[in-house]
């Protein structure tokens, strides 16, 4: 991740991808990798500790895989670390042979938290929007469309607004954490 967005502590390095707490506490560590096309073998991204794998972050098998389209696999996991221990993202992949990642931060890229204890945020109050959908949705080829996570479970705030132009609006400044997933019909691949 040789690109920096930002970075409060000054705890990431781009020369070895690592980052060191500065600060010890619970930490939650988010990852994307992109994978070039390419149908054989499997794909996996993983959060290492100290250099010791810590957690499966994501895993694409073979049948998973496209000629056609690139494949990206990720996740989240929480972490403890303590002042001096590092946390790394390691791609993996065995095609056989050299496969590129995404260069792009849109599908390849890592955010990493502290999640503060309730001492520190107790007088915060907690924004939370949860929804879903059962309803198809047709994606037109060739195009970006927004997705209409249409069925509210939980909305603290009323911060979504549902239909074609879905979207959240946060109802105060602070950092997000957004987590989604479709699932793709597998369109003839």
């Amino acid at each position: 991740f040789p690109t920096l967005d930002f970075d409060t502590h000054s705890a990431f390095s781009t020369a070895t991808g690592r980052y060191t707490s500065k600060v010890p506490g619970h930490y939650r560590v988010s990852s994307l990798v992109e994978f070039a096309a390419n149908t054989t073998g499997s794909r996996q991204v993983s959060l290492h500790k100290n250099g010791v794998l810590e957690s499966v972050l994501g895993w694409a098998g073979a049948d998973e895989t496209c000629s056609s389209q690139s494949t990206m696999r990720g996740g989240s996991a929480t972490v403890y670390l303590n002042a001096g221990d590092y946390v790394s993202i390691y791609a993996w992949q065995n095609t056989g042979g050299a496969l590129n990642v995404g260069g792009t931060a849109t599908f390849t890229w890592v955010t990493i938290e502290r999640i503060s204890g309730l001492t520190t945020i107790g007088a915060a109050e907690k924004v939370e929007a949860i929804y879903t959908t059962a309803a198809g949705q047709s994606i037109d080829a060739a195009t970006t469309e927004i997705v209409d996570f249409g069925t509210k479970v939980k909305d603290s705030h009323g911060a979504v607004t549902t239909g074609a132009s879905w979207k959240f609006t946060a109802p105060r400044a602070g950092v997000a954490t957004v987590h989604a997933m479709v699932t793709i019909g597998d369109g003839g691949f």
